[in-house]
């Protein structure tokens, strides 16, 4: 986890060539509605999407150093392909 902030503890994500081409298409084309960002089941970020999101890097903030540790332990370990995708 970073340094704390006045909005809590951040974990940083870099996602994959692939990752960051799907979230781009994705941002682009659902600008303005909520994106969540979720790792199997546990939402890691939500946040209205005012711009495509190019780069690929993401972050969470959480209120605890124990809760943005756990994130990072998580997200340290390789995870499976995921699509980017809307459901209703």
């Amino acid at each position: 986890a970073g340094e704390q902030t006045d909005l809590g503890w951040p974990v940083y994500v870099k996602l994959t060539e692939v990752g960051t081409t799907s979230l781009e298409a994705f941002t682009e084309a659902n600008t303005g509605k909520i994106i969540r960002i979720l790792v199997g089941s546990r939402e890691f970020s939500r946040a209205t999407i005012w711009l495509p999101i190019p780069s690929g890097n993401l972050h969470g903030t959480f209120s605890s150093l124990e809760v943005a540790t756990d994130w990072q332990q998580t997200l340290t370990g390789k995870l499976p392909t995921a699509p980017c995708g809307a459901w209703d």
